[in-house]
């Protein structure tokens, strides 16, 4: 069920169990609903997205019964359903929309348009039919079918321009999409009318008389299909629906604190400034801008550090990427970003700045320097699209990120001057000593 999603990838959730009643099974067809949220408090790191998506409501409460272990303001709820419908969506790595409308209300049509505008945009998506009958698609007596009909629980073929797939099936919507590739933007669901799904419900007409009952669901935008207006509509829901969902993605952070570096003869990681050790500094700042930060790498680090989060690298691949996977493999759905702990001029501004270049449609932030110069994948910014490409670079015995520089989904923007310095790393005694004089100028400048 979605409740039992939701407390699975959010341990915070509590989740008492119900029946939904036939009525509000109209609504959406799932058997259970959240009673105790604690993510829906002022206090909360996430509170800002979701009020701003509109999940708080502007006064009381709703029928659902909100209640909270700690002592602390409540917001109020909009919806449990919906809530637990955008926690449940949340947690693929691409958004999800339905197209609905009853049989020749123009809903192939209108995804044909739709596909066509979202393509020259640069996004990656996909479809997901449902049938009403039985799917025909492979021919009888050809050698794919006579496989399948023999009994192979999974047949593929491909030729050099395309592939299919055909597997036994009998799961419900949500376990047609974690079948999808990760690699998408949009996933648009033509049918299961009576899933809850947000998106589109066209209807042929202007706004007179109906041919069928439009469905009276709140995440449902209804577009009438002869109004001229309605594509127009149609594009603009779905840009927000996109924008909201990126902005609803948990960002969380991972810190590279490799091991005893031979020039240094100490673990760069223990290496003090301001102080405090390079760790404590790096991870500090991360947790200022991410909802969660975890150690990768098995440097030994003294006092609550020692008892952080910590992720071991992946073995038989090499440096960093060890790390980075490890990251991506333990938080699939979340934002990384990704920082070294050499780097202790990385600050809230400087990740801010990194940050403010996410928006649907780009897979990775990796800053640049100088024109010319290599992108920095280090203090950059990694959607869970991207992460398959990662993969395949550990598989091919890639060790490096900057082959992603070449992904068309992958931006490298301009660091600002006033920022480069962040970007700088600590690899020698003199260039840590000369890091302790900065700090130290800039605070007295700071004081001033």
């Amino acid at each position: 069920t979605i409740g039992q999603y939701c407390v699975r990838r959010a341990p915070w959730l509590r989740l008492q169990r119900r029946t939904i009643s036939k009525k509000e099974k109209r609504w959406c067809d799932i058997k259970c609903i959240i009673i105790e949220l604690r993510i829906l408090t002022e206090k909360s790191p996430l509170a800002p997205a979701y009020r701003q998506a509109g999940l708080f409501a502007k006064e009381g409460f709703s029928k659902y019964q909100l209640s909270c272990r700690r002592s602390v303001p409540v917001a109020g709820v909009y919806n449990c359903i919906a809530v637990a419908i955008e926690f449940y969506m949340v947690n693929f790595p691409f958004c999800v929309l339905g197209i609905g409308g009853y049989s020749d209300a123009g809903k192939t049509t209108l995804i044909e348009k739709v596909l066509s505008e979202l393509k020259g945009e640069g996004f990656r998506v996909g479809i997901l039919k449902h049938a009403a009958h039985t799917l025909q698609f492979d021919r009888e007596g050809k050698d794919t079918d006579r496989f399948y009909m023999a009994g192979a629980d999974f047949v593929s073929a491909h030729d050099a321009h395309q592939a299919f797939s055909r597997y036994p099936h009998s799961g419900g919507l949500q376990d047609h999409l974690s079948g999808f590739p990760r690699s998408l933007d949009l996933v648009l669901v033509e049918g299961h009318k009576n899933s809850g799904l947000p998106g589109i419900w066209i209807v042929p007409g202007t706004g007179g008389q109906q041919k069928h009952e439009v469905p009276k669901h709140p995440a449902k935008k209804i577009v009438l299909r002869d109004d001229p207006r309605h594509f127009g509509a149609v594009m603009e829901y779905i840009h927000r629906e996109l924008e909201k969902f990126h902005t609803h993605r948990t960002i969380a952070a991972g810190l590279l604190i490799g091991g005893r570096s031979l020039r240094m003869g100490t673990d760069k990681a223990l290496l003090r400034i301001g102080g405090e050790i390079f760790a404590e500094r790096a991870f500090r700042m991360l947790g200022v801008v991410a909802a969660k930060t975890v150690l990768l790498g098995s440097a030994e680090l003294p006092g609550p550090l020692g008892r952080a989060d910590r992720l071991p690298d992946i073995p038989g691949v090499a440096g960093p990427m060890a790390g980075v996977l490890s990251a991506f493999r333990w938080a699939p759905e979340s934002v990384w970003i990704i920082s070294a702990v050499d780097m202790p001029f990385m600050d809230r501004e400087a990740w801010e700045w990194v940050l403010s270049h996410r928006r649907p449609g780009v897979w990775a932030v990796l800053p640049l320097l100088k024109k010319g110069a290599k992108a920095e994948t280090m203090a950059a910014c990694y959607e869970p699209a991207i992460f398959g490409e990662v993969e395949s670079f550990a598989r091919a015995g890639i060790g490096t990120l900057q082959e992603l520089t070449r992904h068309p989904k992958v931006i490298t923007p301009l660091v600002p001057k006033s920022l480069a310095h962040a970007w700088k790393n600590v690899n020698t005694i003199a260039e840590w000593k000369r890091a302790n004089r900065l700090l130290k100028e800039k605070s007295g400048a700071t004081s001033d």
